[in-house]
């Protein structure tokens, strides 16, 4: 459990950081929605990619909201991002000053306080129903 508080403290902070980055233009190069599974089941992606350059060199980056994972699950959403950033667009890319290769189109993502509400409150959950089952 502390490691999900702990992830999550931590795109939250990453989220809050890229409010303050720099921006510069970027090419995008790659847009596209991929349809993935895993044990739950399909889900859908927005597979998008982008080149820009920050501090004299050049980059190639891949993720649209930094502190998200890319997983959007509803083919909509995934086509509605897809369809913000169509190839050979410009766009604003967001870079980290102290590591330039880290970089976003979108300055929001995941890490908000749901995500430390639900870290503490399943815990605790689970433990009432474990002293009840007892």
């Amino acid at each position: 459990m502390l490691g999900i508080v702990g992830q999550f403290w931590w795109k939250g902070r990453l989220v809050r950081q890229s409010k303050s980055w720099p921006s510069t233009p970027g090419e995008i190069i790659q847009s596209r929605v991929a349809r993935e599974s895993n044990s739950d089941g399909r889900y859908y992606t927005p597979k998008i990619a982008y080149r820009y350059s920050a501090q004299g060199r050049a980059y190639e980056a891949d993720t649209v909201q930094i502190g998200a994972d890319g997983i959007s699950g509803s083919r909509k959403q995934a086509k509605q991002t897809v369809a913000r950033y169509p190839v050979g667009s410009q766009a604003l890319v967001y870079f980290d000053p102290e590591r330039p290769e880290r970089a976003c189109l979108e300055r929001r993502g995941t890490g908000g306080w749901v995500g430390y509400v639900l870290a503490v409150i399943y815990p605790v959950l689970l433990f009432s129903l474990f002293i009840l089952m007892d």
